[in-house]
């Protein structure tokens, strides 16, 4: 994820975790809420000004102080910091890259959980970030919220995501993956009757009633 959001010069881990012991050891601890999710613990703003500086000026936090010799990561060539929408981009590029990696196994907690939040953000929600093999896995239960309405049935770019945002109201926490996915393979069926891959593993619809029954 840090290569993701620095681009191609990210530095190594080693650097990235020395700058989050900084800023841990830093006058700005006191103003992040500290928590945990999917077992991690996780650092948030706790003022809604604080959260306005790291969108909008985190260059003027590089001048905070070292801890142990260890100091703010440079700013970029050139002085510029990467776009919000360039880095909420890149992020859901790296969750759908992680999904991919992990399939046919769950995908980690955050890529179900956020992809969908990242991708919208950075302008790219669509089914090159979330195919079958993640929309069967994703869990945040905003992707009807999130392509509004009324859905864009016809909009190619965005079948799966269609089908998924269908299956939405209908699905919680006790519905196993292979049912969301064959759920979404049939919102696929009745909506548009054009095959996808089936990079998931579940076999694709028949073409008749017939056929599915015989």
């Amino acid at each position: 994820m840090a290569a993701a959001v620095l681009g191609p010069a990210a530095p190594p881990t080693s650097e990235i975790d020395a700058v989050i012991r900084t800023v841990r050891h830093s006058r700005l601890v006191g103003y992040l809420a500290v928590g945990e999710e999917d077992s991690r613990v996780t650092y948030r703003p706790a003022h809604q000004r604080v959260a306005e500086v790291l969108l909008s000026e985190p260059q003027s936090l590089l001048t905070i102080e070292s801890h142990r010799g260890a100091g703010i990561l440079d700013v970029p060539a050139g002085g510029a910091l990467r776009a919000q929408d360039e880095v909420h981009r890149a992020i859901a590029e790296a969750c759908a890259q992680l999904a991919r990696a992990a399939d046919p196994l769950a995908p980690h907690p955050y890529v179900r959980r956020h992809t969908a939040a990242h991708a919208q953000a950075g302008h790219t929600l669509d089914d090159a970030i979330m195919p079958l093999s993640l929309a069967a896995w994703e869990n945040s239960g905003t992707l009807l919220t999130r392509l509004g309405l009324p859905l864009l049935v016809d909009d190619p770019s965005r079948r799966v995501l269609t089908g998924a945002a269908l299956i939405e109201p209908y699905a919680d926490d006790s519905t196993d993956v292979a049912s969301r996915a064959a759920s979404i393979r049939f919102q696929l069926a009745a909506l548009t009757r054009h095959r996808l891959s089936d990079d998931a593993g579940v076999r694709q619809p028949p073409e008749t009633w017939e056929q599915a029954r015989g």
